[in-house]
């Protein structure tokens, strides 16, 4: 397995930087927040660390209101730990 550092690595973010100096770890996170992004509506799934089963979250709009209250929401659940967003768009994309 090939060893990342920061010097090897480009990285476009700090949250980023800070994995590779650290090294990933699965606890660097306190949140995994995975959402499934469609036209009108956005799934949500979220997982803590560890190997437990992720939990489904029901779903929003697809509007920036709605994002923008998903994420204050989620944010506060763990005391203040870094939560990991990643969604999925199909294969046009789609902007978030």
């Amino acid at each position: 397995m090939k060893e990342f550092n920061a010097n090897d690595v480009r990285v476009e973010s700090a949250s980023a930087l800070k994995v590779v100096q650290d090294g990933f770890r699965s606890d660097f996170y306190s949140l995994y927040v995975g959402l499934d992004m469609h036209k009108e509506n956005i799934g949500i799934a979220v997982a803590r660390p560890g190997r437990g089963e992720p939990e489904y979250r029901g779903e929003i709009g697809n509007t920036p209101m709605a994002v923008e209250k998903l994420i204050q929401r989620l944010s506060e659940e763990p005391d203040g730990g870094i939560v990991q967003f990643c969604y999925e768009a199909g294969p046009c994309g789609c902007g978030l």
